[in-house]
């Protein structure tokens, strides 16, 4: 209730998806969710509207929308990414996108958490069913700042030079890793800490050529 733009960005970004299941006879079933697109665009835009003082209300005062940053800036030592956390009180299920609990964008994370009881998602181990807690984002949260942050890819995701496109295989994100549903650890290995730590040398090298370049 202490951010009226909060509100007016979840406002618009509730939808609805309706779906036939069968449990013993065909029932339709109607879910909320939240489209996590619009409610990025939502956020921006008054996040971008000076004369609303939304990132300064929220002290977000080192945030900067990415395209108007110029080269320099763009690598400089101190970033303010900030983290919407729509902690909502009801019971019901609501994700983002119908299937997530955080999101990664250029400029933000959204995170979103509810007093769900644990839903089952579409993934099993050893013939048992993975739940996911919906009241608790920390982990999905922490994945999606990595992403944003430091450009780590999901553990479960790599690019194939051979078919030029990314694949998925979750074999890589059953352990210590915040991305995936078949892992409960917030810990990040030393291959995660290496990733970010690497993706800031390759950033700053590509500063550099792109200057020596001009």
């Amino acid at each position: 209730n202490d951010c009226r733009f909060c509100l007016a960005a979840y406002a618009a970004s509730l939808k609805s998806h309706t779906s036939t299941v069968f449990r013993g006879q065909l029932k339709t079933q109607v879910h909320e969710y939240l489209d996590s697109k619009e409610l990025h665009e939502q956020l921006l835009t008054f996040l971008n509207k000076e004369e609303l003082g939304f990132a300064q209300e929220l002290g977000i005062y080192g945030w900067v929308p990415t395209q108007f940053l110029d080269p320099e800036s763009a690598y400089r030592e101190h970033w303010t990414i900030p983290i919407f956390l729509f902690d909502l009180q009801d019971p019901a299920l609501i994700l983002l996108d119908r299937f997530h609990q955080a999101v990664s964008f250029p400029e933000m994370v959204i995170t979103l958490q509810t007093r769900s009881s644990p839903a089952t998602v579409d993934f099993s181990c050893a013939d048992e069913m993975i739940t996911v807690d919906p009241g608790d984002a920390t982990r999905p949260m922490l994945g999606a700042l990595l992403q944003t942050g430091w450009g780590v890819a999901p553990t479960h995701e790599h690019f194939s030079g051979k078919k030029q496109q990314s694949e998925v295989n979750y074999l890589w994100s059953a352990a210590a890793t915040p991305f995936g549903p078949f892992s409960t650890s917030e810990k990040l290995t030393f291959s995660l800490v290496d990733a970010a730590r690497r993706n800031l040398v390759f950033s700053a090298l590509n500063f550099s050529i792109a200057q020596v370049s001009l």
